[in-house]
């Protein structure tokens, strides 16, 4: 079995929030997070998502980020 895009399951995320009128689950935005750090900044860095220290300035940016694609300030 193939694994959802995430482009995909960024939307179905989305289109869940919205239409349940709830706040992203924890791993919704973990999932988010580690797509746009993928996208955006693991070349860069030379870091995967994992190695990226739980409470760095970095990982910290990127969730925030999520939350926002999702809809949470």
């Amino acid at each position: 079995m193939t694994q959802p895009s995430a482009g995909r399951i960024f939307h179905e995320a989305l289109r869940a929030c919205l239409s349940e009128g709830r706040a992203p689950h924890a791993q919704e935005v973990e999932h988010i997070a580690r797509k746009i750090w993928s996208d955006a900044f693991a070349r860069k860095a030379g870091t995967d998502w994992e190695d990226v220290p739980e409470q760095s300035d970095c990982r910290l940016y990127v969730v925030r980020a999520a939350r926002m694609a999702l809809g949470v300030l």
